[in-house]
């Protein structure tokens, strides 16, 4: 598939790569004393840090801002409130019935097979919270990263 999409900078210049961020921030948070490692199925109130999992992991009813990684896939389930950044090295299921948002940014890794999305919500990009979070982490966050593109998905009605 990724032979038939095009981009600047030549073909193919969209490609499963795994992203320098996602990697280096699993690494980091791993090291980290700071961060909370997050068990299988994590509900309520996660407050603002940093937030990591390796394996599988489902959020459900949940609130909290931050970055959270995980390396695995993640479930989203019930009210889902998140300002920050969450990056998944998995696939993205968003179930039946979930409203989902999220202000900041997601990125979704390279050893995704699967982003289903089947509840309703919104992912907002705002630079602003990314400049919040690299303030209060400025080890972790390359600051001098641009925003260089940027795809906006709509729901799509039959």
């Amino acid at each position: 598939a990724a032979a038939r999409l095009s981009g600047p900078g030549g073909s193919p210049s969209l490609r499963r790569d795994p992203p320098p961020l996602a990697r280096a921030l699993l690494d980091a948070l791993r090291q980290r004393a700071d961060a909370v490692q997050l068990g299988a199925l994590v509900t309520g109130a996660l407050g603002h840090g940093l937030f990591a999992r390796t394996g599988s992991v489902r959020l459900s009813q949940l609130s909290g801002s931050g970055i959270l990684v995980v390396d695995g896939p993640l479930e989203l389930d019930g009210a889902i409130d998140f300002e920050g950044l969450i990056v998944v090295d998995g696939d993205l299921r968003v179930a039946d019935g979930a409203a989902v948002t999220v202000d900041g940014g997601l990125l979704q890794g390279p050893a995704a097979n699967l982003l289903e999305l089947r509840g309703q919500g919104i992912v907002r990009y705002d630079q602003d919270a990314i400049t919040r979070l690299g303030a209060a982490w400025p080890d972790l966050l390359p600051l001098a990263a641009r925003v260089t593109g940027w795809r906006e998905l709509a729901e799509v009605t039959p």
